[in-house]
């Protein structure tokens, strides 16, 4: 683990009815949208995710929230990724500045930067709430913590042991691609960045190429 120190920042305003629900519209037509380019239906996305034709349906219409649970099951059925959906489901702020109250997605999430260069930013503000279930995915992420405290849990396998961090204010670590990962905020609302990196590309193995060792 390593750290970065910045200033603090204030929290962004809370959401209202009004918002959240032109949001739910945004996203689901997103999604929508890239379902329609992949040539799938909603019958072939939920046998792909495991979640109800009558959910998909609904989230597209807007009628129903996403956890990001089901956006990142829905994002790997429709080969994106969920900062790809939240960025299509954020209005552009027009003068190429993005404010504080601007931005502001689903499940407390606001995107900063979009796949440019590979790279994505994603800011999350969480209240504690019971640990979510693990991701994994190709692609490393840096998370920052900056404001409160935030439990990050990885394992190598489903059967293997998990490791835990807490990061408090200024802490970060770097969590590689192909790895159970999870985040929970703790005690009061905890705000941090969660950078994805380009996926790491596979090792060349032969007579001529040793494969590199593991970072830990």
């Amino acid at each position: 683990m390593f750290r970065w120190r910045y200033g603090r920042a204030a929290i962004a305003s809370v959401l209202t009815v009004d918002d959240d629900s032109a949001r739910a519209v945004r996203l689901g037509e997103a999604i929508r949208s890239r379902r329609l380019d992949r040539g799938l239906t909603l019958v072939q996305v939920a046998e792909l995710t495991g979640l109800t034709h009558g959910f998909l349906s609904q989230v597209e219409r807007g009628l129903s929230s996403s956890s990001l649970r089901s956006l990142f099951l829905i994002a790997e059925a429709l080969g994106t990724t969920q900062q790809t959906l939240l960025a299509a489901a954020t209005p552009d702020p027009g003068d190429g500045a993005l404010r504080r109250d601007q931005g502001i997605s689903v499940a407390g999430s606001r995107v900063l930067l979009s796949e440019h260069a590979g790279v994505s930013i994603v800011e999350f503000t969480r209240q504690a709430v019971p640990p979510a279930d693990f991701f994994r995915h190709a692609a490393s992420e840096l998370v920052y913590v900056v404001d409160g405290s935030l439990l990050v849990e990885t394992r190598a396998a489903p059967e293997q042991d998990v490791e835990s961090a807490i990061l408090d204010d200024g802490d970060s670590i770097l969590i590689h691609g192909g790895v159970d990962h999870r985040h929970t905020a703790q005690g009061a609302a905890c705000r941090y960045l969660l950078v994805s990196l380009p996926a790491e590309p596979s090792p060349v193995h032969g007579p001529d190429h040793a494969t590199p060792p593991i970072p830990h």
